[in-house]
């Protein structure tokens, strides 16, 4: 129950820091809530929560921040049109990511949730998804359910 909780907790906590980030998208999703999700979007998962030490209640999370975009000219569009706007969605999105101190900034934004580290480096991915782009960027969290300031 406690890897299904902080799970949650990361998604809510990645959408509420993009938000607040004002990336310039307004379709910001937790990947898990219901609906259509037209692009352009961002979408924030969470999965993969691992127990470390065990018994402790604190999980290394693999957060994942992905960015849609229609990657198909319009009628009337221009041919870079598609490419740019991805770019420009795509580079406010992952510099937010970029901020040093992104893990008291997810732990301040998100209620009973702790983000104690980051490991690593940083992955990212691009995938076509019919006619659109998926950019992803993965980090790995080492989190808790809980708050410690109380």
């Amino acid at each position: 129950m406690a890897a299904v909780i902080v799970l949650s907790k990361t998604r809510s906590a990645l959408v509420a820091f993009l938000t607040a980030a004002n990336v310039g998208c307004d379709r910001i999703y937790d990947e898990k809530s219901a609906g259509d999700k037209a692009a352009p979007n961002v979408s924030c998962g969470a999965a993969n929560a691992v127990e470390d030490p065990p018994g402790t209640g604190n999980f290394w999370v693999d957060a994942v921040v992905s960015v849609k975009t229609p990657g198909a000219v319009d009628v009337g569009q221009a041919e870079s049109d598609p490419k740019n706007s991805s770019e420009s969605l795509c580079a406010a999105v992952f510099l937010a990511l970029e901020v040093d101190d992104l893990a008291a900034q997810l732990t301040d934004i998100q209620d009973d949730f702790t983000v104690m580290g980051i490991a690593g480096e940083k992955g990212h991915h691009l995938e076509q998804d019919g006619d659109c782009w998926v950019e992803s960027i993965a980090v790995r969290l080492y989190c808790c359910a809980s708050d410690f300031s109380e």
